[in-house]
């Protein structure tokens, strides 16, 4: 229920959005969104444009839940993927998750801090609901959000960014 804010602000919903954009950078024109709470809910695949407002009306629809898990059961991958997890605080089981060299894991963390614990090896983006509410208004800030969002990508590791 931690997360009820970040979906009443939208936040969530809008990093969604900015990583629809990532995915089509990526080469990725279908990414699969999945929100996780009580079950596993699938965003219905949908244009790109309207991403944003889908997962939203999924968000505004799925039961709330108290706990969380970082990963999605074990799914065969047969080719290199990103996993985007997004929460408003380091998930339980966040390091144990199995290894897999064709999935790079980056946690995006919506909160106004950065947590005092994160786990060796985690990649990282701490990113306040403040400043994702101004991004369609400042593009230096975008453009920080974005850089920090494809830095795994970029670098196959991420130390951590603040925004």
């Amino acid at each position: 229920m931690s997360m009820l804010p970040r979906f009443d602000d939208f936040s969530a919903a809008a990093i969604v959005d900015l990583l629809a954009g990532v995915s089509t950078v990526l080469g990725d024109t279908t990414p699969m969104v999945s929100i996780l709470g009580v079950r596993l809910n699938t965003v219905p695949e949908c244009d790109l444009r309207e991403l944003r407002s889908v997962v939203q009306e999924v968000l505004d629809s799925v039961p709330l839940g108290v706990g969380f898990r970082s990963a999605l059961s074990a799914q065969a991958v047969t080719a290199r993927r990103m996993v985007y997890t997004i929460t408003d605080g380091v998930p339980a089981d966040l390091g144990i998750a199995e290894a897999d060299p064709l999935i790079t894991r980056v946690l995006v963390l919506l909160t106004e801090a950065v947590p005092e614990v994160v786990p060796s090896g985690a990649s990282m983006v701490v990113i306040s609901p403040r400043v994702v509410s101004t991004l369609a208004s400042d593009p230096s800030g975008l453009s920080r959000v974005v850089t920090q969002l494809l830095s795994p990508v970029m670098t196959d590791s991420n130390p951590g960014g603040f925004s």
